[in-house]
């Protein structure tokens, strides 16, 4: 009689966890995941709209954790202030650490925005609804974010993990000198390379290969004027050197449309045709 209970028993076990494992096997509606995404166009583009939206997360809740605002700080263009709701901007002057991590959030930050580029520039190319066209400018434009990224970083805290992949290990050792910088201008590289020699959208604030020439040439200047290096060799074996760098930023000068102002003082809020109507102008 035992045995029949337990058999029973065993069976009825059998039924539930079957029905559970069917229960809970369903399609996730709440949320994307690395399984699935991106699948459609439309995730694709919204892969890489998440990328561009690290760009604000590292200042959404505070003004002073800005890559810009440090370098500025730290070199001969300004002063951190000297009054004492300037403490934290003093402390970044001198690049010191004010009463906690005041960095630690950038850095995490834009390793996320890291992530999600990596994740684009692996996936991409299998969205079958895109075009051929459409897909290199996507992951032209994260190679540019990555690069950016990358960039900042890189000149914040000199030597750092450089996941390039989605399978990067969290223990991977620290990059520094010509190979991390090659891979910045590496990125920069690809950015230009996919993106089509046409002016894109410049209403919808993506880039395009004229901003990933710019890049390029600024990515150069910080990386051989502080390493003392005129020549780069790539990881894909490509060289990068001054011959390189000035016929890309000749093709964007020449050809991109970009300019600068006219007239220096248009920089500022009392001038700018884009914010004179919000603020308040003496003339």
């Amino acid at each position: 009689m035992k045995k029949i209970i337990y058999i029973a028993a065993a069976a009825a076990m059998a039924i539930s966890l079957a029905s559970c494992e069917k229960f809970l096997d369903t399609t996730n509606y709440w949320s994307k995941t690395a399984e699935d995404v991106p699948a459609t166009a439309a995730d694709a583009e919204a892969l890489v709209t998440g990328i561009y939206n690290n760009l604000n997360v590292s200042i959404g809740n505070n003004v002073h954790v800005n890559h810009f605002l440090w370098s500025e700080a730290a070199s001969d263009d300004c002063l951190g202030g000297g009054g004492n709701n300037d403490q934290t901007m003093q402390a970044e002057d001198l690049m010191l650490n004010f009463g906690s991590d005041m960095y630690n959030t950038f850095y995490v930050d834009r390793y996320k925005g890291v992530a999600r580029a990596n994740m684009a520039i692996a996936s991409i190319g299998n969205v079958e609804e895109l075009s051929e066209a459409r897909k290199n400018q996507l992951i032209g434009e994260a190679y540019f974010l990555r690069a950016w990224f990358y960039y900042e970083l890189g000149s914040m805290f000199g030597n750092i993990p450089m996941p390039v992949s989605t399978a990067a290990d969290a223990t991977a050792p620290q990059v520094s000198g010509e190979a991390f910088w090659g891979q910045v201008l590496e990125d920069c590289k690809n950015a230009i390379e996919k993106m089509p020699s046409t002016v894109a959208d410049r209403g919808n604030g993506h880039v395009d290969k004229y901003c990933a020439e710019a890049l390029l040439g600024r990515v150069y200047l910080f990386a051989s004027g502080f390493l003392g290096v005129e020549s780069f060799t790539t990881p894909d074996g490509s060289t990068i050197d001054k011959a390189y760098v000035g016929k890309q930023i000749s093709d964007c000068v020449n050809n991109s449309g970009y300019s600068l102002v006219s007239d220096y003082h248009n920089l500022w809020a009392y001038t700018n045709r884009c914010s004179v109507e919000d603020e308040f102008s003496p003339y």
